[in-house]
């Protein structure tokens, strides 16, 4: 019983590092635009993160994955600063975690066994985030979807070109979807990505079926001269 009872405070305690190192830092980065005090604190976290991602430094490939993961979750932070707040996590949890377990009365054993469940949990908490953000985001987008599909083809009805209609899109919508038919539509204007290409950045950040179905039936149409 008391292997329970060290377990839930070792869940316990992951949790609350995350609440107070990890899930903190990510929302001052991601609101750094709304004061000055929200503006220090994120300049403040990005440093820590920033050195911790020097301790710890993760590799290209590693980084490029994780890239592709924190633009699914839609969170506003680079690799590296995840990276980092990832490693400030660890540091915290484990510095709770390890004293806890180790003044439990446990044999030696137990105690280890409990140790390595404890760590595992640690270990995974920050993918695991990615992964609910993720999943969470996907379900706003593929409710959003038909409304912002209509919004499309009624301004493409009305003459304009497939780029405007993206940015009324955008700017007459909320949420996560409307955020990434503003990156697509970013993506046409500074970077000169076609409209398929743009649409198809999107749909491989966004990772829903649905989207990817339309973005490639809009691809083959194009490809064969078929009208919007």
């Amino acid at each position: 019983m008391s292997i329970i009872y060290a377990l839930c405070a070792a869940v316990v305690a992951g949790v609350a590092s995350y609440l107070g190192i990890f899930g903190r830092a990510a929302r001052a980065i991601e609101r750094s635009h709304t004061t000055t005090v929200e503006a220090a604190s994120s300049r403040r976290v990005s440093a820590l993160a920033g050195l911790a991602n020097k301790v710890l430094p993760q590799t290209q490939e590693a980084g490029g994955k994780l890239r592709k993961r924190i633009a699914g979750a839609g969170l506003g932070v680079s690799p590296g600063t995840y990276h980092g707040l990832s490693v400030l996590f660890y540091a915290a949890a484990f510095a709770v975690l390890a004293p806890s377990v180790a003044a439990l009365n446990l044999q030696a054993a137990p105690k280890t066994a409990l140790a390595f469940l404890a760590a595992a949990i640690v270990l995974l908490c920050p993918r695991a985030v990615l992964a609910y953000k993720a999943r969470a985001r996907r379900e706003q987008i593929k409710v959003a979807l038909p409304r912002a599909l209509d919004l499309l083809a009624t301004g493409i009805e009305a003459g304009l070109t497939p780029q405007r209609s993206i940015r009324i899109v955008a700017q007459h919508s909320r949420g996560p979807l409307a955020y990434e038919f503003g990156l697509a539509d970013r993506d046409m204007a500074i970077m000169r990505y076609t409209l398929p290409e743009a649409l198809d950045r999107m749909a491989d950040r966004c990772g829903v079926e649905a989207l990817s179905q339309f973005v490639a039936a809009l691809s083959a149409g194009s490809a064969v001269g078929a009208s919007v």
